[in-house]
């Protein structure tokens, strides 16, 4: 199957009249601008959300590791003091107000780890949706889209507005990584009976050697400064293994990148776990 972003846009409407024709046409480009803010809000919002948990994710570390250790002194003096002392009871209560930390540090962890409710749906369907989000970004570029899938109706179970995220990043990173133009590829396919793959390819840049191993760290980004928060790769990832996925990369600096994503497909028992 091959598909080219006009078929994406244009559907299989009828003409009627040139005029009629081009004011249907400007009807969906003012659509496709709206879901482009809308989903631009949502990625900039998610991205705030991975700074705070990656702030919060640091702060656990930096202030779990001392708490610990004064948890296992506090918890040494009790067993010299004994029950008996007058001190065992202040030292219960230092270790009642670790705990309470701790249970602090957590509950801002898993509040920064949110995924929404499922929703059956196919790859070819999700990325066709984002593929029009991204319609207007083509049209004012030397970027050519093309989708190719086998097996693309095979359906998975998924957090649609987060994995559409997801996807929306690595296209616009590939639009970002080809400025002066090129082929941007989509292909996918069912890659065993259980999995289901996206791939993205581009003609860009690619990755320098160096930058490759860390691409999926926070704050690590190909980008000038001010031009990109080193997020959305991270967020694409936490996304992605939230749905028992995973993503690769493959890139070769000046030739292009490759980015592999890999999800269950669904089944019954998947559908019966998200009720």
């Amino acid at each position: 199957m091959r598909l080219r972003l006009a078929d994406l846009i244009a559907g299989s409407e009828p003409r009627t009249s040139p005029s009629a024709d081009v004011q249907r046409r400007n009807e969906q480009l003012v659509e496709s601008y709206n879901r482009v803010l809308a989903l631009r809000e949502q990625l900039a919002s998610a991205e705030q959300l991975a700074s705070v948990g990656q702030t919060t994710a640091n702060l656990a570390h930096q202030v779990g590791t001392p708490l610990n250790l004064i948890s296992g002194y506090v918890q040494l003096l009790k067993e010299e003091v004994g029950p008996g002392s007058p001190l065992f009871p202040r030292l219960a209560l230092i270790e009642e107000q670790i705990a309470k930390v701790t249970a602090t540090v957590r509950t801002l962890l898993d509040q920064s780890r949110h995924m929404g409710p499922k929703t059956r749906t196919t790859a070819a369907q999700l990325v066709n949706r984002v593929g029009e989000v991204m319609g207007p970004a083509f049209d004012s570029t030397k970027i050519r889209l093309v989708v190719e899938g086998t097996d693309a109706d095979t359906p998975i179970l998924v957090d649609v507005t987060n994995l559409e995220l997801a996807v929306l990043n690595l296209m616009t990173n590939a639009v970002d990584a080809m400025s002066a133009g090129g082929t941007l590829t989509i292909r996918l396919e069912r890659t065993s009976p259980t999995r289901v793959s996206i791939n993205v390819s581009d003609t860009g840049r690619g990755i320098s050697p160096e930058l490759l191993p860390r691409i999926f760290e926070p704050w690590v980004s190909t980008k000038k400064p001010g031009q990109g928060t080193g997020l959305g790769l991270p967020i694409a990832r936490d996304v992605v293994v939230a749905h028992g996925g995973s993503i690769t990369v493959a890139s070769e600096a000046g030739r292009g990148s490759s980015f592999t994503i890999e999800l269950p497909a669904d089944t019954g028992r998947e559908r019966a776990s998200s009720r």
